[in-house]
């Protein structure tokens, strides 16, 4: 918060900490750390916010008064003493330990909990293949997150495999009518307009409405009806295949861009949707060899990298994780501030590329990237 606001004294800002265990309480509430906890950490970062009491590091003062502790119990409802109306959650590593009902029942506190717009962010694939009910999911730059719809005239948000929410405090410029593919589609059962009803509706460009206002259901029902051929066809399934993955159809999401993928082996879109879906079931071999066939055959995808970099740092290797984010940088410098990435809309290669430097511990050497990207990932297999 200190680094985000301009000026954090004029906020009134609440950050609650809660645990079951009232050791873990006080330790927090101690807030000092031995040196090995900053193995990775700036010197200058720890210094701003830390200060050197004897072999332990402590937060500073002025910091620790923005943070209540209190005893929670998330299974019994009793967290945070009933706290309302939060910006944000974070609950990491705790899912893993609790059955479905209990996780479905802890989900619907939060979302109680949350303000509408709010997010709740857990650890890397906790809720894989558990229903999120009234929580959205969104994709930011290497990490999943889950944000409350708003209550009320909700702002179009796009796909949730890929697509962010726009960050606290912004708020993105208006998003252009998706656009109507030029071959219109339809449904067998369809029966053709009276001249009064109007222009025919397209069922994919309906379907990517759908798909952006969050009724996942709706492309489902719509897009399992058509039968049409070539890349209408590739285009139908990876919508349906977003739609599918965004209701928690893990495993019909992830056919349905394998059989996408047998008509057109060459989308690199369908391919980075597999990916993320492989990847969330745990595969991250296979999801790191899917990434780098996006690279093969779209070799300015800057997103592609950048989960590949998320995978190597999980994988130990640090290096490796800052060659794939330094090459993102790059792609992302060279292109006009403005340009949305798709993986990630509605933000721009501008927006993104504070959030990658900060990624890097240092800059990356000059020509660093330089190397072909086809040395680093030979042709996939056909």
């Amino acid at each position: 918060m200190d680094e985000l606001l301009p000026r954090p004294e004029d906020w009134q800002l609440v950050i609650l900490g809660t645990d079951l265990n009232s050791e873990a309480l006080a330790k927090a509430r101690r807030a000092r750390y031995s040196s090995w906890s900053f193995r990775q950490v700036e010197p200058a970062l720890r210094d701003r916010y830390f200060e050197r009491v004897g072999s332990e590091w402590e937060v500073r003062e002025r910091f620790r008064r923005w943070v209540t502790f209190q005893p929670g119990n998330l299974v019994n409802g009793r967290e945070g003493g009933g706290a309302t109306e939060m910006d944000l959650i974070v609950c990491r590593n705790v899912f893993i330990y609790f059955g479905q009902a209990t996780v479905a029942a802890v989900l619907s506190r939060f979302e109680q909990a949350l303000r509408g717009g709010g997010y709740l962010l857990t650890g890397h694939g906790e809720l894989y293949g558990c229903p999120t009910g009234g929580l959205q999911t969104c994709s930011f730059p290497e990490s999943t997150i889950y944000r409350r719809r708003e209550s009320a005239a909700p702002e179009p948000l796009v796909p949730v495999t890929f697509s962010p929410a726009p960050a606290a405090g912004h708020r993105p410029a208006a998003r252009p009518p998706a656009s109507h593919v030029s071959r219109r589609v339809h449904s067998q059962a369809a029966t053709a307009p009276s001249a009064a009803a109007g222009p025919p509706i397209d069922p994919i460009a309906e379907a990517e409405r759908h798909l952006a206002g969050g009724n996942y259901a709706a492309v489902v029902a719509n897009l399992q009806k058509l039968t049409v051929a070539g890349k209408d066809r590739v285009k139908i399934l990876t919508l349906l295949a977003k739609a599918q993955a965004n209701l928690g159809q893990y495993d019909e999401a992830i056919r349905c861009c394998r059989t996408a993928l047998t008509l057109d082996n060459l989308a690199p879109e369908t391919h980075y949707l597999l990916a993320h879906l492989v990847e969330g079931q745990g595969r991250h071999g296979e999801a790191k060899a899917i990434f780098r066939q996006v690279l093969y055959l779209d070799p300015g995808h800057p997103a592609a990298y950048l989960e590949l970099g998320a995978l190597e740092e999980r994988a130990g290797d640090l290096a490796r994780a800052q060659q794939m984010r330094s090459s993102a940088l790059a792609i992302l410098k060279a292109l006009p501030p403005q340009t949305i990435i798709a993986a990630y809309a509605p933000m721009s290669a501008g927006e993104l590329v504070p959030h990658v430097q900060a990624m890097l511990p240092s800059v990356a050497p000059a020509g660093a990237s330089s190397r072909p990207l086809r040395e680093f990932f030979p042709s996939p297999h056909k």
